[in-house]
């Protein structure tokens, strides 16, 4: 009750008479649908050269699936560049749901 309709208070692996309902076909769809291309995030943080990761980004990314359709708003991100050497990089990777 605490979060009314919302679905922070639903449970994270739903409920047994939905999921009992889900076909592999609705699974399929609703994974092509959200991982692909224009919904990719990428973050990375470290201390790494941003043209030659930018180079390594687009060659492992470049196979991912073009969306259907995309509605996503995402800022324009800003580059930031210092002198740090922690000889630390780390790249976090996910996809934005429709």
């Amino acid at each position: 009750a605490a979060y009314g309709d919302l679905a922070y208070g639903l449970p994270a692996d739903g409920f047994e008479e939905t999921v009992e309902k889900l076909t592999r076909d609705d699974i399929v769809k609703k994974f092509r649908s959200n991982i692909c291309a224009e919904r990719g995030l990428i973050v990375a943080v470290g201390d790494f050269s941003t043209p030659d990761l930018l180079v390594l980004l687009e060659e492992k990314f470049a196979a991912l699936p073009r969306c259907e359709t995309v509605e996503v708003n995402v800022p324009e991100s800003d580059t930031i560049e210092g002198s740090v050497k922690s000889g630390c990089v780390s790249i976090l990777v996910g996809f934005l749901s429709k």
